[in-house]
This record gives structure tokens, sequence and C-alpha cells, in this order.
């Protein structure tokens, strides 16, 4: 695990839990996740960014993750959990 992701799991309030590294229904979807969210911080965060900056951008990113529609199901996280 980097140090970045530790950051972020931190500042997101995501608790880690490892998976059997052959486990490709969960590791794909987790690193799905992953490169959103690093395409995401490209994106919103410039050259001047600093820690602060990043944990203001951080809920929106997170937002639009859970708004965002699977392309397989067609269905969000959010609407999956909350119907």
């Amino acid at each position: 695990m980097s140090a970045f992701f530790a950051t972020v799991r931190k500042i997101l309030g995501i608790k880690h839990q490892t998976s059997a590294a052959l486990a490709k229904r969960t590791n794909g979807v987790i690193e799905r996740q992953i490169k959103a969210l690093n395409q995401s911080l490209k994106i919103y965060s410039g050259p001047e960014a600093d820690g602060k900056q990043i944990e203001s951008i951080l809920p929106l990113i997170e937002l639009s993750l859970r708004a965002s529609a699977n392309s397989d199901t067609k269905l969000s996280p959010f609407f999956i959990l909350h119907g």
C-alpha cells in the first residue's frame, strides 16, 4: 500500500482490507475505482495543490465516483445502496 493511498484512505475514512491476490472479482472492481480516483486527482488538482486543497477536492471526487453508473450494469453505487 502506497503512502499516498494511506493518506487518501485516512482522509476519506476508509478501512483497508486485504484480499486474496487472485480474487479477480474484488480486485478488479477496486482497481477500477483507484484508477478513476487517480485520473480525477490529475484533472482537479494542479501543480500548486497542497494537502489542504486535496482534502477539499477528495469529497467531490468521491461523490462523482458514487454517482457514476457502471458500464456493465448501468447502475451507480448510490442507486444500488439507496434504490
